[in-house]
């Protein structure tokens, strides 16, 4: 447990946070830190260049959560600490919460943050292996939450130099982390919660995520801006509008009972997995789509799409545009996949067409409604000697539309239960060899 400092050390701003904690109201100014009126740039990083009576240590937000810290004895407040409802601050330092609960293992009171600064955190080093050489992987931490129980936490707005970790935390309510961004042009924002347990969403909304290229975890696995692998969450997951991820998205092995929705986002992970969705068991809709106003076009993917192996209710991937894919990979992995009802892969009424810059590999999936690819444009590279379709053994329960193709395909062995559309479709064998269509024994 940190030494508390002394009173007379508290910014003003830490001094109106604990009456107003106590009171349940907000502290501090609904508007972001003027960054030129308290940084310095040098490069392409900010720098504190002087102290500043908005400043709220990373340390005294856990000593207030924790209850260490109480209003002075003539201030007019209620026992109990509603939560920390705190703006416009510069909070410095790591805010430290790893295995905080409230008494009894409750969760503490909720931690909610808007249009704050979040920097100069701790700096954790695990070792990796890169090209078969041994390293070491830095990682800037701005929120340290593992196993913390949380009643909710919220950083809307905030600009954020590192990584908020939420591994194995508990969370009872929402995460909020709508409007976040990096604090300036050289500082990751990653939002990492693997294994994390959220009782209500994820909303993320005009959120901007960064890591650099080639970070790994402490698994030695490649690590993704929005890491919520093997999370359970019980709302849905809003990634949109405008939501992008440098770094991309893991939902490996998660539970969502809602739906996932990224209307027209981007996740950027040229050459590798930019939305990894192994495993993942989705009760409701994953619509990573473009959107039918032109204005706002593609739902935009550079890099591979995974889903294998993974249990959907609906999957929508109309207007998607997915291109720098692998060498070699599948631009799209569907391989024994679940869709309980449709999948859709065509193209909007409106809006931006569906492309897909690389073969599709479906082998074994599992669609118990319709899979309409009307319109889709596929371009696997020239070298590429297979069907741009890989889909033996699927399992189509209702329709399998393939409907103003160009394209060749190998439905071998496969089963569907209602109608098979080929209508202004060319079947084209890749590179003259081999079959367009294979349809043996479907």
């Amino acid at each position: 447990m940190p030494i508390l400092e002394k009173e007379e050390k508290m910014s003003a701003l830490e001094r109106e946070l604990i009456d107003a904690a106590f009171r349940g109201d907000w502290a501090g100014s609904p508007k972001l830190p003027v960054l030129s009126e308290f940084f310095v740039q040098e490069d392409s990083r900010l720098f504190v260049q002087e102290e500043a009576d908005i400043t709220v240590r990373g340390i005294f937000l856990r000593e207030l959560l924790l209850g260490l810290r109480a209003p002075a004895k003539d201030a007019e407040a209620n026992s109990r600490l509603h939560g920390v409802r705190l703006r416009g601050a510069i909070i410095k330092g790591e805010i430290d919460l790893s295995d905080c609960k409230g008494t009894g293992g409750m969760p503490l009171p909720p931690l909610l943050l808007e249009h704050c600064i979040i920097h100069a955190g701790s700096r954790i080093k695990h070792p990796v292996v890169r090209n078969g050489a041994s390293g070491e992987e830095t990682i800037l931490s701005a929120v340290n939450a593992g196993n913390v129980r949380l009643s909710r936490l919220s950083l809307r707005g905030c600009r954020v130099s590192g990584r908020v970790d939420l591994t194995d935390a508990t969370l009872d309510g929402d995460l909020e982390i709508s409007d976040i961004a990096p604090l300036d042009s050289g500082s990751p924002c990653q939002i990492f919660a693997n294994r994390c347990r959220i009782g209500g969403s994820v909303i993320a909304q005009r959120t901007h995520l960064r890591i650099p290229d080639g970070q790994r975890t402490e698994f030695d696995i490649p690590d993704y801006a929005l890491n919520l692998s093997a999370a359970e969450i019980h709302g849905f997951v809003m990634l949109q509008p405008d939501f992008h991820a440098q770094g991309g998205v893991s939902v490996r092995g998660a539970r969502v009972s809602g739906d996932i929705w990224a209307e027209a986002a981007k996740f950027v992970a040229p050459d590798k997995i930019a939305f990894r969705a192994e495993s993942l068991q989705c009760d409701g809709t994953v619509a990573l789509h473009g959107s039918e106003d032109k204005n706002r076009g593609h739902y935009e993917v550079e890099g591979n799409l995974d889903f294998l192996s993974a249990t959907i209710g609906f999957l929508d991937l109309r207007g998607i545009h997915i291109r720098k894919v692998a060498a070699q990979g599948y631009a799209l992995n569907l391989n024994l996949a679940h869709v309980r009802t449709n999948l859709w892969l065509g193209n909007l009424l409106s809006g931006p067409k569906t492309i897909v810059e690389g073969p599709i590999d479906a082998r074994g999936a599992t669609v118990g409604g319709d899979l309409n690819l009307t319109g889709l444009t596929l371009n696997p590279p020239p070298d590429w000697a297979h069907a741009s379709i890989l889909a033996s053994n699927l399992r189509v329960g209702g329709d399998l539309i393939l409907d103003d193709l160009v394209t060749s395909i190998d439905l071998e062995s496969s089963h569907v239960g209602s109608n098979l559309n080929v209508n202004n479709t060319a079947m084209k064998a890749p590179n003259n060899q081999g079959y367009g269509l294979n349809a043996h024994n479907i």
